[in-house]
């Protein structure tokens, strides 16, 4: 019996990534990439616990990327989606949008800038 405990044990860390996102695997807001920044807003946090509170935290004084709060608290990447999509939708992180390479205006004006730069 106490082989089997110890066994569980060892596995425990498998289980509550699964437990924190509830069994899912897919964020609710759709485009969630490594490099996304998050910034806390001003809705009050008084009802987050655990996780959801954990990542909150640390997007309150600055804007982290969701690859940093993995990081930050050993959890697995996607675990962490499933987390901050949650916190997205019920409003306590604001999501900074990244360029994406189907958005041709703004890589052509970035383009722009370097070349200007380069100018001076």
């Amino acid at each position: 019996m106490t082989k089997d405990r110890d066994n569980l044990a060892d596995h425990g860390d498998f289980v509550r990534p699964f437990l924190m996102s509830a069994g899912r695997t897919k964020a609710a807001v759709e485009g969630l990439q490594y490099e996304t920044l998050l910034h806390a807003t001003d809705k009050p946090a008084d009802s987050l616990r655990f996780e959801p509170a954990r990542v909150y935290a640390l997007c309150v004084d600055e804007t982290v990327a969701i690859a940093e709060i993995s990081a930050s608290l050993s959890l697995p990447i996607g675990t962490v989606k499933v987390v901050v999509g949650d916190l997205i939708q019920s409003g306590h992180l604001s999501l900074h949008e990244t360029i994406d390479a189907t958005q041709t205006e703004d890589i052509e004006l970035i383009s722009r800038l370097i070349d200007g730069v380069r100018r001076l």
